[in-house]
């Protein structure tokens, strides 16, 4: 579930995110790629980012770039992530990227960071298909 989103990546889907579950958000053919990703995320633990286009509710399309940290509890399980998203206008000459919709799945880029514990060896995922 999404706890808190900043008001400036909420500015540009144009849609209230806090509370929202992730993976009800995601296309279809992101999920099991998202659910390695956070079981990678869970049990290194390593950090890792992902980036994709989306498309806002009002049109706008945009790339979203998104660091997750894990956070542990006492006893040093990864209990929430921590995630940081950058979210740039795609420029109207990318014609590939803008026509994604926020359900369409076309372009996902997953890639891991070491912060102690090492990273998967699959260290970067690619979905790329042609927009639908």
């Amino acid at each position: 579930m999404i706890r808190v989103i900043g008001t400036g990546i909420q500015g540009y889907l144009h849609e209230k995110m806090t509370g929202k579950n992730l993976f009800d958000l995601l296309p279809p053919e992101h999920v099991m790629a998202y659910s390695h990703y956070y079981k990678n995320l869970r049990e290194l633990p390593c950090a890792g980012s992902t980036e994709r286009p989306l498309r806002g509710k009002n049109g706008t399309v945009f790339l979203a770039c998104t660091v997750h940290l894990p956070l542990t509890d006492e006893a040093g399980n990864v209990r929430y992530y921590l995630g940081m998203t950058q979210a740039s206008p795609i420029p109207k000459h990318f014609t590939d990227y803008r026509s994604v919709g926020i359900t369409a799945a076309n372009n996902l880029s997953i890639s891991y960071s070491d912060i102690g514990a090492g990273i998967p060896e699959e260290e970067t995922y690619y979905i790329t298909r042609a927009a639908i």
